[in-house]
């Protein structure tokens, strides 16, 4: 019933369709010198904005990219969800780590890469081609283990969202052409 402490704009996206467009679409309205990408599913608990804005007290830190939970209730099996799999060492990150779900980033960089990929229209692999067109530009990429969030959906349950990330992983791989991406997104070019 309060008002909340920060301006929220409520908008319908007018371009492609897809996750990347309405990204895009939120980026250019966003006023603010950081980003945060946080999906409609995904839940931020009490602390993991203020973690997000103290990884950018350094101006030259890229991005920041926290850790995805699978909340126990949502768990369907022993196996841990793709977005579960921590990638690199310590405080450093990958580009696979990038994801829209949780990740924050100046806005100057986002569009500096060129924001989103909009031809990504169906799900998966809009979060990897911009986390290797990040790197590619520079961007240091930081794992902060105080800015997680639970992600209250699973992907090896639902076989159709597995195959569109499937398919979304061998576009990014054609895209980039790199011996890594194939790897790390489990193409056997």
């Amino acid at each position: 019933r309060r008002p909340p402490a920060f301006r929220v704009v409520l908008t319908t996206n007018p371009g492609r369709p897809g996750a990347a467009a309405a990204r895009n679409h939120a980026a250019t309205l966003a006023q603010g010198r950081l980003l945060l990408f946080s999906d409609d599913d995904v839940l931020l608990p009490p602390g993991c904005l203020a973690a997000h804005l103290a990884e950018h007290r350094d101006a030259a830190a890229a991005v920041v990219s926290g850790d995805l939970r699978l909340p126990a209730a949502r768990r369907t099996g022993v196996g841990r969800e793709p977005f579960e799999q921590p990638g690199g060492r310590g405080r450093d990150g990958l580009w696979i780590n990038i994801t829209g779900a949780n990740t924050s980033l100046p806005a100057e960089t986002f569009h500096a890469v060129g924001g989103y990929d909009e031809s990504f229209s169906a799900y998966g692999g809009e979060d990897s081609d911009l986390g290797l067109r990040l790197r590619r530009h520079g961007s240091r990429i930081i794992r902060s283990a105080a800015a997680w969030a639970y992600h209250d959906g699973s992907v090896l349950a639902d076989v159709d969202k597995a195959f569109s990330a499937g398919r979304a992983g061998v576009r990014v791989w054609r895209k980039h052409g790199d011996l890594e991406p194939a790897l790390m997104l489990g193409v056997h070019p």
